[in-house]
């Protein structure tokens, strides 16, 4: 997620992120955030940490700190950031703004790292994903351009990751409310397919989505 060189603490941090061990993550972070208060780095592992303990006013004041000292650096911050504000357009922006990042990294590396673009593009899909859901489920669906904005985003999502579970329970929510059910069991029947590949081993370097299906 990091793009930047991390020590020994850091990669520790990493490690016990992925372990979901955020209390004990946090602990390593606090001294080094007291020596260091601007390492964006240590911003953003702490938003991430206190976004998933649900220390979620502790979880913004670092994403917002981060945001204003590198506010190109690490999509993985704004879709944080975007689960914590409550204007449904200001949390459209800030998948916006994650897309821009992951496309401009995905542009950087080319086709050196298969697995890691494989990453990025299955974030895009979820950002795209979020936002269709955003315009039919918030008052944004009473914004003229919504059905537009929602056909579009979930065909970019689906361009970027062709079986993302995310973009294609959006694209079948968009389908039954334009009461194209054909096209909508499609969309589920991928979904299922997906799944099963998950749960038989099929696909070892893909797991089911860690975010909550907005």
């Amino acid at each position: 997620n990091m793009e930047t060189e991390e020590g020994p603490d850091l990669e520790k941090v990493k490690e016990l992120m992925e372990e979901c061990e955020y209390e004990e993550a946090e602990k390593i972070l606090k001294p080094l955030f007291k020596k260091d208060p601007n390492n964006v780095e240590i911003l953003d592992y702490l938003g991430e940490i206190y976004l998933n303990i649900g220390n979620f006013k502790g979880s913004k004041k670092m994403l917002e700190k981060s945001i204003s000292l590198k506010p190109d650096e690490n999509a993985d911050k704004y879709m944080d950031f975007a689960q914590l504000l409550d204007a449904p357009i200001q949390r459209v922006e800030a998948y916006k703004k994650a897309i821009e990042i992951y496309t401009n990294n995905l542009k950087k590396k080319g086709k050196k790292d298969e697995n890691k673009n494989n990453d990025i593009k299955e974030s895009i899909a979820s950002a795209y994903a979020s936002i269709v859901s955003l315009y039919m489920t918030t008052d944004l669906c009473d914004d003229p351009n919504a059905e537009n904005i929602c056909e579009n985003s979930a065909n970019e999502a689906l361009k970027y990751c062709p079986d993302s579970i995310e973009a294609l329970l959006q694209l079948s929510n968009l389908r039954i409310i334009r009461k194209r059910d054909n096209e909508a069991k499609e969309a589920m029947f991928k979904i299922l397919e997906k799944i099963k590949k998950i749960d038989s081993g099929e696909n070892i370097e893909q797991e089911l989505p860690e975010r909550d299906i907005i």
